[in-house]
């Protein structure tokens, strides 16, 4: 599901709530399902600094691999 919300905007970075919404799935399952792919080399994860108070957040893209894998699925 993760990786065929993705593809929709394969050269977007996604931050786990983002993706979450588009993939229709609860926010606490997304992040082990985004390691697991990112372990896996399907995305690619970085931190970026957020604008508004509070903790740095982390963002997914998908890779070469992981683009060919959500047109597959």
């Amino acid at each position: 599901m993760l990786l065929r919300a993705m593809v929709r905007e394969p050269d977007w970075w996604w931050s786990g709530s983002e993706l979450a919404r588009a993939a229709g799935v609860p926010s606490g399952s997304i992040y082990p399902s985004l390691e697991r792919l990112e372990a896996d080399g399907l995305v690619m994860g970085r931190f970026r600094e957020s604008s508004s108070p509070g903790p740095r957040r982390r963002f997914y893209r998908l890779t070469s691999a992981g683009k060919e894998a959500a047109l597959e699925a």
